[in-house]
């Protein structure tokens, strides 16, 4: 991995699972890995998922503002998630109900 969507994913990937955060890759970043085994190119940014009962946005926040290179993005419409910026990438992670 060498682009800087690659090292974003590294990184993200650390922080999730240093903090003990179980996760899934989702959307176009599961599609990529699965079907091309790379992250999409065209892709605008980098999907993970959690369960919203094992993790709060609170939580998930304070862990990825730890690292101040990951700068939180407000997307209003979208409330399920949180939208950060690193490098000229985006990282969402995304709440889910079971």
């Amino acid at each position: 991995m060498n682009n800087d969507k690659d090292r974003v994913f590294e990184l993200a990937l650390k922080i999730l699972t240093d903090n003990q955060i179980n996760y899934w890759v989702c959307h176009g970043t599961l599609l990529g890995i699965i079907r091309d085994n790379k992250l999409l190119e065209w892709d605008s940014d980098i999907d993970f998922a959690l369960w919203d009962d094992e993790y709060s946005k609170e939580d998930v926040l304070k862990v990825f503002s730890e690292d101040e290179r990951f700068k939180l993005e407000f997307v209003p419409e979208e409330i399920d998630s949180l939208h950060f910026s690193i490098f000229g990438n985006r990282v969402d992670i995304n709440f889910y109900t079971r």
